[in-house]
């Protein structure tokens, strides 16, 4: 029944409508949604900075510096978290006494710096999945030698997750927390891991899907729709959406190059897209 709404639904991917809500930045990036205050947050890695948005007030400066913060989360309690390409690590910003200040979560592996991590995810058990791709180096700066996906435990602790990747980018998990997924930037795919109980992958990654669209058409970031599991990519040409067996259902476009997304608004029917110089949203249908 699932498999068949979303085909039924595939053809409307292109006429879903498209909106810009803010523009003139360097380079948005790091998407994430506040459910709690309705309110969108965005990075613009060039400027240094972080940024809100609210149906209300428009697009306002959050955060300067930010340590060029790319990717952005934010879990239930409002905790919000930043990669930060500039300073090469994980932060938890915290708030005290009208001072906000970036508290590291993961900054090194094996004693050596991380390169420059790039989007994140929550996981199981209150653990972070990221990428840490050179994107935000120099790639001869590395001193992991390696584009490596994280996990970062409850208790702290970071465990290497995968290596073989030289642009892992955008990740996100399933809805039953079973499969993990990343975009692999150089080689235009996206690819999938099971996770066991323990959110640790069990066996190798599987070729999950392709991105075939006009150039640029490498794989940015990705989100996983909460409810039915569908996985929305950025990429040359807009968003491209696939159902949870890989299966392609269509192609949301974007006026411009789109890298990265998320879900929110009233019961998560908008689709925050970030792309280059602006920010868009996109009105989900109602089924």
């Amino acid at each position: 029944m699932l498999a068949a709404l979303l085909l039924l639904q595939a053809a409307d991917y292109a006429n879903w409508p498209v909106e810009r809500i803010a523009t003139g930045y360097g380079f948005t990036e790091g998407t994430a949604w506040h459910a709690a205050t309705q309110t969108l947050y965005f990075t613009d890695i060039p400027g240094n900075s972080i940024h809100t948005w609210t149906e209300a007030g428009g697009a306002k400066p959050w955060q300067t510096p930010s340590g060029n913060a790319n990717g952005t989360l934010i879990d239930k309690k409002g905790r919000i978290l930043s990669c930060q390409h500039g300073d090469r690590r994980v932060v938890e910003w915290r708030e005290r006494k009208g001072e906000r200040t970036a508290v590291s979560l993961a900054d090194r592996y094996e004693g050596k710096r991380l390169n420059s991590p790039n989007d994140a995810c929550f996981g199981p058990a209150k653990s972070i999945y990221f990428t840490d791709p050179p994107y935000g180096i120099n790639p001869k700066d590395s001193e992991l030698g390696y584009a490596g996906v994280f996990r970062i435990g409850a208790n702290g602790k970071l465990r290497l997750i995968d290596r073989t990747m030289n642009r892992p980018n955008g990740i996100g998990l399933s809805p039953d927390q079973r499969t993990l997924y990343v975009s692999d930037s150089e080689e235009k795919l996206i690819r999938a891991w099971t996770l066991g109980k323990d959110g640790l992958p069990r066996g190798e990654s599987r070729v999950f899907a392709r991105i075939e669209a006009k150039a640029p058409n490498y794989p940015d970031g990705l989100r996983v729709h909460p409810a039915d599991g569908r996985v929305f990519c950025t990429g040359g040409g807009g968003v491209h959406v696939f159902a949870p067996s890989g299966e392609r259902l269509g192609l949301i476009p974007i006026p411009e190059n789109p890298t990265n997304c998320t879900f929110g608004g009233k019961d998560l029917r908008t689709l925050f897209v970030s792309a280059q110089r602006s920010v868009y949203r996109v009105t989900i249908p109602a089924r």
